[in-house]
């Protein structure tokens, strides 16, 4: 997997975190961080990746997965899906974005709000592909007192 692709996922949640921090009303407790987990694949055809993410307890959680994959086929690099303990989460609209030479890099977000996040422990994080991939590499995020709707564009 292209070295360059590990970098990238924790620069795409910095700068998530940094707009959820900002865009926060000021009528609301202060936002919480709750837990972090990554994982990245380690050879290349793979379809899927699955890791663990626990998620404490709270009031108004939200959960922010960051996808980056590696591939010659842009096709093949499409999220057809991402669950947490089996629900499906929501792309953040306009994140899918790609780009490279010879192959491509894609990333893209996606978040569950608290009304279907699972209760308090670790539940598991699943990505799939439209294909067979060179690489994937992600990470999920949890916070608390976030207020609850979709991300404003």
């Amino acid at each position: 997997m292209d070295p360059t692709l590990r970098s990238r996922v924790p620069l795409t949640f910095i700068l998530l975190c940094a707009i959820v921090l900002a865009a926060s009303p000021s009528a609301y407790a202060a936002i919480g961080f709750d837990a972090a987990s990554r994982a990245a694949t380690t050879t290349t055809g793979r379809t899927s990746l699955a890791w663990p993410h626990p998620v404490g307890g709270g009031a108004d959680r939200v959960l922010l997965v960051g996808v980056a994959i590696e591939d010659v086929s842009a096709t093949d690099a499409n999220i057809t899906a991402v669950t947490y303990n089996g629900v499906a989460l929501t792309a953040v609209p306009n994140s899918k974005i790609n780009g490279g030479g010879t192959g491509i890099i894609q990333t893209q977000l996606f978040y569950l709000l608290n009304a279907t996040l699972a209760g308090a422990g670790a539940h598991t994080v699943n990505v799939t592909t439209q294909g067979p991939v060179d690489g994937i590499s992600a990470g999920a995020t949890t916070f608390t007192g976030v207020v609850q709707g979709a991300p404003h564009p």
